[in-house]
């Protein structure tokens, strides 16, 4: 029976690979010997060289010792090597290795020192050997096939697989390498579905199970490594995208795991709309994606066995077309000053895909420009009293975008004349007469116009007073004194605006500057100076100029502040810092108001700052009044004594004392009338209060006598009254 199945099992020849599964102990990892082809032969130099086996270590750390059963000596001559491992370190002839080989031999296998073969100490084609000693295993029936193929032999024996016969083998014990399950053989009463590669000294191969005396898987034969598994890859990682004009460009690292076959390919994804692109590198670019659309990306990977998950979705990216010009920007809005013109816009909803590197604007007529990198810009160059259109353009990579609608007409007028004598008195207001009805408009715009006819058609200035500014929830400001009720910030706007409408239904011509302002009191700003200056300029100040510019020439609005220390008023950081908030926020200007209280008013040393009232010295006073930002302050000095006058001339050297530019004073601002109406006497000289004229020839000649301190014009007298009396002032 058995020699019928043998001689019924043969093929043709192919050279097949197989490798044992376990992989333990000292060296390389395990292969072994090639099946298909014969165990590697080695050559033994020496004589009466002792194969040794047995021993419990011997398999995991061949040496004398652990090796102790002599199978055979052997002389020199070529043997068959099944493989090494490290192990005892032998010196012999001037040569050392601390590898062992295990040979296969007829009358006895076991370990042989590397000294003794010819090689290098580590043999080449020499697998290292897996734990254990090579088995051995009985063949019971004659004549009995030895087989070895095709690549398939390696991972399911059979006649077919495995058609090449190496050698045919009768009844004896021999050494057995591995088994693996294949084509299920029966014979002489015998079922396995296992088979078994044996090394003979001729050759190697697989043999059926049931021709080897023992169980259908035979014990103590360990299992034959089978061709790897190959898996999906694993996830790529580090998913990157740059948007580009209706495409992306992907990039990634490859996944830690292949999957133990190579990657074919990689698929991008992107999302929303699914478009895909594949590549067989790290990086693909995936076009047809819509501009203005935001996508992510994922990546997955693709071996022989499929494909593997989808990595993390990469930031998201917007593509977008190619770079065009800016749209035009909106909402352009010009201030007049002298002969030149402050212009301000929005920046266009589209940038054409590039930052704009500079606007331009031009005054109309005459062509005028000036260029800018914010949305402001200053035009220079214009002629007084000219009416100016002006419109603007933005710049990117692309080039210049079209003109915006053109600003509203502003006529530049000649700043306040040279005056070298007191000019005539305007009359500004404490205000304490709202009563937050809709007869506070009504009694503003009757201020306005009632102020206008006194004064015009000189130019003038106009100083509206509140009190404490109020922070929120009831942002806004105390009436001057604290009387009556608090006034939102709304009302302050539509009040101011008011009065300058009854002034210009009076005076349409000359100029009229008109300041609004809070007092330096510990309120707001002692909680929140940055918020409160910020909130007068852009809540306050801003919305009144915005509208006295689109509807009026010649009228200038410009914040101020009542500074000073009185019983606890505002300390100087808070008060600087106020006033950083506020000019940073605006392009309007600043006046203080104020009184030096308590500063020096005679003596030297005047670079040296003097100390005042409250902490204050005069070092703070120049600093708020001019010295913080010499270009944007102006000085409305109160005078009502004989003291103030010089207080503010020794403040100003104090100033150029220390090469500080001096300070730019417009004129003195009196309390007479509001002090005449408090119950005072009917001249209001015996109270020690100074009249209008009065002040204004102390502060002249208090400037004058200094050279640092000298000032070439001095335009302005406004006196405040209480108007909360009366809207019609009493008589200076």
């Amino acid at each position: 029976m058995s020699k019928r199945l043998a001689r019924g099992l043969t093929g043709a020849v192919v050279s097949v690979v197989l490798l044992l599964v376990t992989f333990l102990g000292a060296g390389a990892a395990y292969a072994a010997p090639t099946p298909g082809s014969t165990a590697p032969t080695v050559h033994v130099w020496a004589t009466s060289v002792n194969v040794r086996h047995g021993g419990a270590t011997c398999s995991s750390s061949p040496s004398t010792s652990s090796c102790p059963t002599i199978g055979a000596v052997l002389n020199a001559g070529n043997q068959k090597a099944l493989c090494q491992r490290v192990g005892q370190k032998v010196t012999d002839s001037g040569y050392t290795s601390t590898y062992w080989t295990w040979l296969a031999l007829s009358s006895g296998s076991g370990f042989v020192s590397n000294v003794y073969i010819t090689g290098a100490a580590h043999l080449a084609g020499v697998p290292d050997c897996q734990s254990g000693d090579p088995a051995s295993v009985h063949v019971w029936a004659t004549s009995v096939n030895v087989r070895h193929g095709s690549t398939a032999c390696n991972n399911t024996p059979s006649a077919t697989m495995c058609p090449i016969v190496g050698a045919t083998i009768n009844p004896s014990t021999i050494t057995a390498l591995c088994q693996q399950s294949g084509a299920t053989n029966t014979d002489a009463g015998s079922t396995s579905a296992y088979w078994t590669w044996v090394v003979l000294p001729s050759t190697s191969g697989f043999v059926s199970n049931v021709y080897l005396t023992g169980a259908a898987h035979l014990a103590g034969v360990p299992d034959c490594y089978k061709a790897p598994v190959v898996h999906v890859p694993g996830a790529p990682t580090a998913v990157a995208a740059t948007a580009g004009n209706a495409q992306a460009a992907v990039r990634w690292t490859a996944p830690a795991s292949n999957g133990g076959a190579a990657i074919s390919r990689y698929t991008v994804t992107a999302s929303p709309g699914g478009k895909t692109a594949t590549s067989t590198t790290t990086s693909a670019t995936v076009t047809g994606l819509t501009n203005g659309t935001a996508y992510t990306f994922t990546v997955t990977a693709t071996n022989s066995a499929g494909t593997g998950p989808a990595s993390a979705k990469s930031a998201a990216v917007t593509p977008k077309g190619p770079v065009t010009v800016p749209g035009a920007p909106t909402a352009v809005q010009a201030a007049p000053g002298d002969a030149q013109a402050s212009v301000r816009w929005t920046a266009p909803a589209s940038n054409g895909g590039a930052a704009i590197s500079r606007y331009t604007v031009t005054a109309s007529p005459g062509g005028k420009t000036a260029t800018s990198t914010t949305t402001s810009a200053t035009v220079t160059g214009l002629t007084n009293g000219t009416a100016y259109t002006f419109t603007v353009t933005a710049t990117n990579s692309a080039g210049t975008g079209p003109a915006s609608a053109r600003s509203a007409p502003v006529t530049p007028v000649s700043g306040p004349p040279v005056v070298t004598s007191k000019p005539q008195t305007t009359n500004s207001h404490y205000i304490r007469n709202r009563a937050g009805t809709a007869d506070d408009l009504t009694t503003a715009k009757s201020e306005g116009a009632y102020d206008a006819t006194h004064a015009s058609p000189n130019p003038s200035l106009i100083l509206l007073s509140y009190g404490q500014q109020a922070p929120p929830p009831d942002q806004g400001a105390t009436q001057t004194g604290g009387g009556g009720p608090g006034i939102t910030d709304p009302e302050i706007v539509s009040g101011a605006q008011a009065y300058i409408d009854g002034w210009r239904s009076v005076d349409t011509t000359s100029q009229l500057t008109v300041v609004i302002s809070p007092n330096n009191d510990s309120g707001w700003i002692s909680q929140d100076a940055t918020a409160a200056g910020t909130d007068w300029a852009n809540d306050v100040i801003d919305p009144v100029k915005t509208y006295a510019e689109g509807h009026y020439s010649g009228v200038v609005v410009d914040g101020g502040m009542d500074v000073e220390d009185w019983n606890g008023d505002g300390s100087p950081a808070d008060t600087k810092t106020w006033l950083t908030a506020f000019l940073g926020a605006t392009t309007a200007d600043f006046v203080n108001h104020g009184a030096a209280s308590g500063c020096p008013s005679s003596g030297g040393g005047v670079n040296v700052s003097g100390p005042c009232n409250g902490g204050w010295t005069q070092a703070d006073y120049y600093d708020v009044s001019g010295g913080m930002f010499p270009t944007r302050i102006e000085v409305l000095p109160q005078i009502y004594n004989d003291d103030m006058a010089p207080q503010w001339e020794l403040i100003d050297r104090y100033g150029t004392s220390n090469s500080h530019p001096k300070l730019t004073f417009v004129g003195p601002l009196t309390e007479n009338r509001a002090v005449c109406e408090a119950g005072g006497p009917p001249s209001c000289t015996s109270a020690g209060d100074l009249t209008p004229t009065q002040a204004w020839n102390a502060l002249w000649t208090s400037l004058r006598s200094d050279p640092s301190t000298t000032q070439t014009t001095l335009p302005y007298s406004t006196d405040l009254f209480d108007d909360s009396k009366t809207t019609t002032p009493p008589a200076i």
